[in-house]
């Protein structure tokens, strides 16, 4: 998920939270689960981000906000190149 502000965001899979994906200079991974298997397999699978305006159960009506506010853009550009090189 996108915060209005342009953070990167993840959900807690056991609460149901969201969290910042991106904090400071630390950047935490949002599916372990995944990303091991698919390194443990040696499958060369490349993983991408998809961002979208639905949050699981709904479509995220405010998107316009988001997408005019030029901050926020280039700060959820910057969260999700620091979460592609991670390779989290």
């Amino acid at each position: 998920m996108v915060t209005s502000d342009g953070h990167l965001q993840g959900t807690d899979l056991e609460t149901n939270n969201f969290f910042d994906v991106v904090q400071g200079s630390a950047v935490h991974a949002v599916d372990d689960k995944v990303m091991s298997f698919l390194k443990s397999e040696d499958t060369g699978m490349e993983v991408f981000p998809m961002v979208n305006n639905f949050d699981g159960t709904k479509w995220m009506s405010r998107v316009g906000a988001f997408l005019n506010d030029t901050e926020a853009r280039a700060r959820l550009r910057q969260q999700v190149e620091a979460f592609v090189a991670s390779d989290k």
